[in-house]
């Protein structure tokens, strides 16, 4: 779960579910806004392969949510070992990174100045990258 302020009218807290959706809620009205996930695909018709993944999001429980303020994007991580960027405010499935043989358990930012930013994780293969 994070909270978000992304601006006076976008205050946002997400929250992910093993069913590998991103739910975010409005916290000015307490409602749910929305869902972040690959669309309508059903579990039975979602790929088991990494191969098959690509650009369609999540496919595990979601591990991570961090939200990079400066870039106005979300970066999800997951079981299935794959790290999601999400467009802000759309909330739109942008690229996604592999690279992990196994989930990847945590993520965070450094950001040196706009040039010299990186996106870190650590995977429960024990490696960070």
């Amino acid at each position: 779960i994070k909270y978000v302020n992304w601006g006076p009218n976008d205050k946002y807290l997400y929250a992910g579910g093993s069913d590998s959706t991103i739910r975010y809620y409005d916290i000015t009205t307490m409602k749910e806004k929305g869902i972040i996930s690959i669309g309508s695909l059903t579990i039975s018709q979602r790929p088991t392969s990494k191969v098959r993944l690509k650009t369609l999001g999540h496919f595990g429980a979601i591990t991570d949510i961090l939200p990079i303020q400066s870039q106005k994007i979300l970066a999800t991580s997951g079981m299935d070992g794959k790290i999601c960027i999400w467009d802000i405010p759309s909330h739109q499935f942008k690229k996604e990174f592999l690279g992990h043989n196994k989930g990847v358990y945590s993520l965070d930012w450094s950001e040196y100045n706009h040039e010299n930013s990186c996106l870190l994780s650590a995977g429960f293969d024990h490696d960070v990258k």
